[in-house]
């Protein structure tokens, strides 16, 4: 998820446009992540669905 990515991301510029070292900040991972794949490209490569909740499936737009 690139928004709650970048809102870590911007929390950790802050502490270091406050003058904390670098050094100390500890290396942080998102508690959550989601996955989104494209049920059309599934479908091309052969693979199936699998039941996952961090999982959002999509279909491509069709003009």
């Amino acid at each position: 998820d690139y928004e709650k990515l970048g809102y870590k991301t911007g929390e950790l510029a802050v502490k270091v446009l406050n003058g904390e070292e670098i050094s100390n900040i500890p290396v942080t991972m998102l508690d959550e992540t989601q996955i989104i794949v494209n049920e059309d490209t599934l479908e091309s490569l052969s693979l199936k669905k699998i039941d996952d909740k961090n999982i959002i499936y999509i279909k491509t737009e069709k003009n």
